[in-house]
């Protein structure tokens, strides 16, 4: 039972240890050990940069849905209501500049969010 498992290992333990492996399994496991450890590493690398890509993603997914989103709306509703309520020109055409300006950054930002993502790939 569990007790006689225990004593066969406490006897196991007690014995001389011995190597029964050839010079060459010995420095294959050398080696491997040591190319286990670069792998380790670069997979702590790769991991630490893609947490990076994932805070950046995050941030720029916020700034596109709580500022520019927001901000491409209002001008939006903006130049409607102008172009309904037949507004100023000069107006119309600073709501005009201000929703591309938006536009543009949206744009920006999309493609910095694709681009990111595209590198977690």
């Amino acid at each position: 039972g569990f007790l006689e498992e225990i004593a066969a290992h406490e006897a196991e333990i007690g014995t001389e240890f011995k190597k029964n492996i050839t010079p060459a399994e010995e420095r294959e496991l050398e080696q491997l050990s040591t190319l286990s450890q670069q792998l380790q590493k670069q997979w702590n690398d790769l991991s630490n940069q893609r947490r990076k890509l994932e805070r950046t993603k995050q941030f720029l997914e916020v700034d596109l849905r709580q500022n520019l989103q927001l901000k491409l709306d209002q001008l939006s509703s903006q130049a409607f209501e102008n172009s309904t309520s037949g507004g100023s020109s000069g107006g119309m055409k600073e709501a005009q500049r201000e929703l591309k300006k938006a536009q543009k950054s949206l744009h920006t930002v999309e493609a910095n969010l694709q681009e990111t993502e595209g590198k977690m790939e």
